[in-house]
């Protein structure tokens, strides 16, 4: 038996729950000892915790007739867009790290890689479109234009 057989027996959300478990368990318990701990780790613990119990919950979905397209797109989606995310990544790193050369004037636009990475992945979903695009443009006027042109067809057609 080989071993991707082996771990197909395996149940993986058994990974997912026990996860869940133990941010739940570490979060309860490092609000019992607050004084040694910030609000915000405990809270990150709880919430973690919360989420991955209900992400834990879809498995249930494999099991109901009507549900089992949900657990079906997830396991047959996940790995394809994870393949799509790598391939584009190095198009969007480049972007961000023009971005950042080009444009660091505009404050909180390009002023450093983080908010360059925040600025284009809204572009790219359609949101402060015109914003950048004026941003840029009035920093430079030429490569503002032919950046955010290029961004725009490459980033909402091909990334």
């Amino acid at each position: 038996m080989t071993f991707s057989d082996k771990l197909n027996l395996f149940n993986k959300w058994s990974i997912v729950s026990a996860a869940a478990n133990l941010f739940s368990f570490f979060g309860c318990f490092f609000y019992l000892i607050s004084s040694l701990f910030k609000y915000f780790e405990i809270e990150a613990f709880i919430g973690l915790g919360c989420c991955l119990t209900w992400f834990s919950i879809t498995r249930y979905f494999a099991n109901t007739q009507d549900y089992t397209i949900i657990s079906r797109t997830f396991e047959m989606a996940i790995p394809l867009v994870i393949k799509v995310m790598i391939g584009g990544l190095p198009v969007f790193v480049g972007f961000v790290l023009l971005g950042v050369c080009l444009f660091w004037p505009m404050r909180g636009y390009f002023d450093n890689v983080p908010n360059s990475a925040y600025s284009l992945f809204a572009v790219m979903n359609g949101d402060s479109v015109g914003d950048v695009f004026t941003g840029t443009t009035m920093t430079r006027l030429v490569s503002g234009q032919i950046f955010c042109y290029i961004y725009v067809i490459l980033g909402m057609c091909y990334i």
